[in-house]
């Protein structure tokens, strides 16, 4: 404690003598405002002629990265474009390359000012429901125009947004656009560098990333709507998982179904909103105008409230669902990762003996992607080619392995995945062939599913169980195929 109030202290008084010497005719010193361990700037507390506080920040740093971020911040902050009463205003700055500073708005703490509100109304977590969704979208409105050009904040969190007084209203303002990403200009984070805080940044997002999206804010926004309602009190190391989150226990259902569809929503990326634009429509589709309807309220009302929930339920099914579809292609690619390095192994055995051509596709990327994407959304099943063998060319003779998601359609409007229920199966098929009398080959077929145990099942055209214990015995089934003495009778006859 003595440590940081002796930095504070020196960082303070170097801030101080820096201001002074700018010269600045209209401004000066009014109080000191402690160290600030987190941003790249020292801030000390200002006031100008007419009484008008702000805050003086100079960078604290002359790193290779700190100065072209500092001119980043300001060349945006200043823009009349991105001119907005929720995001900081700034009142003067630096005109020159030699120093680089700026003064902007004072505002008092959020995260105080938040736990006094909690405090306020610890009997009315209606009202603090209310606020928290008012506080949401406003700051929501102030990223619109950042969003639009494709510029992301990537640091929302409760210390980043202060309350101003702007015309007689306590508003939250959102501050430090110091690690802001500007997709036209040169990025200033290396790629392996960390993304956004650890505390509200999906955790994929904290790793390599060549551009990162709109998308991330809003995630982020997300958090922040948990942490303002949420009953935990301190700040979490990571960000919290919508599924377990618990909120007042007098919020009512409805409230929370609210909740959670946002919430939800916004954590997969698939599903949420892409710019801040985006979620106050799905805030206003979810949301009705009222959550209490009075026995004479009209018919328009009544629609409104049936409407609105609808749409929260069907987003909160298609978040579970997502999440268990990521869960299942995880716990599938156990399988599939080990059954990939083996089939390889045995193609290279065979090429010496047979004509064999593979073609064998990237899982995750490319069409296979924009396929398990469009499955998490809920529109519909794929069937995803990962391997192609053909063998003898002029034959016609191949044989397919494909992925393939069985999205149950009563789950797109009923009451979704099961947990214990793998969509995820692989389908092993050589196609029927015809065309030389008496050699006809009839088509062979067999999908591999996972049981939630992770044991594996194996089911042929007739959808029989065949026992199945390891991946040697799928690739054994594979093997057959291909040096069936019949399908080579075939060929030597074409």
């Amino acid at each position: 404690m003595y440590l940081l109030k002796f930095m504070a202290k020196t960082e303070s008084k170097k801030a101080i003598e820096i201001f002074e010497s700018l010269g600045l005719k209209n401004w000066k010193f009014h109080e000191e405002l402690g160290i600030d361990r987190t941003g790249q700037a020292i801030p000390i507390g200002v006031i100008d002629e007419n009484g008008i506080k702000g805050v003086f920040r100079y960078l604290k740093n002359s790193h290779t990265q700190d100065i072209p971020r500092f001119y980043r911040e300001l060349q945006v902050l200043t823009s009349k474009k991105f001119r907005h009463k929720n995001i900081v205003n700034l009142l003067a700055w630096t005109h020159d390359q030699e120093n680089q500073w700026y003064i902007s708005e004072r505002g008092t703490s959020f995260e105080k000012f938040w736990l006094s509100e909690k405090e306020k109304q610890s009997d009315n977590p209606v009202a603090l429901f209310n606020k928290a969704i008012e506080v949401l979208k406003k700051i929501s409105s102030g990223l619109e125009a950042f969003h639009e050009t494709g510029i992301v904040h990537r640091d929302i969190k409760p210390a980043n947004v202060i309350m101003c007084e702007i015309d007689g209203v306590m508003e939250p303002v959102l501050i430090d656009f110091g690690v802001i990403y500007l997709p036209e200009e040169k990025r200033l984070t290396d790629v392996d560098e960390h993304l956004g805080n650890k505390h509200l940044s999906p955790d994929h997002q904290m790793q390599r990333m060549e551009n990162p999206p709109p998308w991330l804010d809003v995630f982020m926004l997300s958090q922040l709507l948990i942490w303002m309602l949420q009953t935990i009190k301190r700040l979490w190391q990571r960000p919290l998982d919508w599924r377990f989150v618990q909120y007042h226990p007098n919020l009512p259902e409805n409230h929370i179904l609210f909740l959670r569809a946002i919430t939800a929503t916004c954590s997969e990326q698939t599903l949420s909103p892409a710019t801040a634009s985006e979620l106050l429509t799905l805030i206003n589709n979810i949301l009705p105008t009222t959550f209490s309807i009075p026995e004479d309220a009209n018919a328009e009302d009544r629609k409104n409230k049936v409407v609105a929930e609808g749409t929260a339920r069907r987003n909160l099914r298609l978040a579970e669902d997502a999440a268990l579809i990521d869960k299942g292609f995880a716990m599938f690619q156990i399988v599939l990762n080990p059954l990939m390095d083996e089939l390889n192994k045995l193609l290279d055995n065979l090429s010496e003996s047979f004509q064999i051509r593979r073609n064998i596709s990237e899982i995750g990327a490319g069409d296979f992607k924009d396929k398990f994407d469009s499955l998490k959304r809920g529109r519909n099943n794929f069937q995803s080619p990962i391997v192609v063998l053909v063998i003898r060319e002029e034959s016609g003779f191949h044989i397919n392995l494909n992925i393939y998601s069985n999205y149950p359609l009563e789950s797109r409007t009923g009451p979704g995945l099961s947990e214990t229920r793998n969509i995820f199966s692989l389908i092993l098929e050589r196609p029927a062939l015809y065309g030389v009398p008496g050699h006809e080959l009839p088509r062979r077929y067999y999908e591999l599913f996972l049981e939630s145990s992770g044991e594996i099942q194996l089911k042929d055209e007739n959808s029989i169980l065949i026992r199945v214990t390891s991946i040697g015995d799928f690739l054994a089934l594979l093997k057959d195929l291909i040096i069936d003495p019949k399908a080579w009778r075939y060929i030597s006859e074409r």
